[in-house]
């Protein structure tokens, strides 16, 4: 490989801000979703977010001085009640599914967590690896089709 065919970061961010600006990772979910969901491989019964905890600081180093406004706070290790123990013990098979997608974009593929800072700066690259977790998931229908 010829070290000038390779990209340098400024070209890769360039790329990444425009598909941002238009919008184009989100329109590549959606037609993703659209094509599985005719194909009868997607199935939409709800949302459900992966929300790993993980320690990350409090820092201020921005222009603003402040902390991310989009950030809470939380605590691992929190006391549930039986309530939630049962709401759990229902939600645990739609979980699963969920989870099998956030395992292999976080396992098989190192996106253990968000690159930027707030939401929005981080919705393009998500939209991105979702929609190729849920063509990897359904790889060995579409092959047999």
């Amino acid at each position: 490989m010829d070290l000038a065919s390779i990209q340098d970061e400024t070209t890769v961010s360039k790329f990444r801000h425009f598909l941002e600006a238009q919008a184009l990772t989100a329109a590549l979910f959606r037609l993703t979703e659209h094509y599985l969901a005719e194909q009868v491989l997607l199935i939409r019964t709800g949302t459900i977010v992966d929300a790993t905890i993980i320690s990350a600081s409090g820092s201020t180093k921005n222009q603003a001085q402040a902390r991310d406004p989009e950030m809470a706070s939380t605590k691992k290790g929190r006391h549930l009640t039986c309530t939630d123990r049962a709401f759990n013990r229902k939600s645990n098979r739609v979980r699963a599914r969920v989870e099998h997608v956030c395992g292999v974009i976080k396992h098989l593929w190192g996106y253990w967590r968000g690159r930027y800072r707030g939401l929005a700066k981080n919705a393009a690259p998500l939209s991105t690896l979702l929609a190729l977790a849920n063509w990897y998931r359904v790889r060995r229908e579409l092959a047999g089709a």
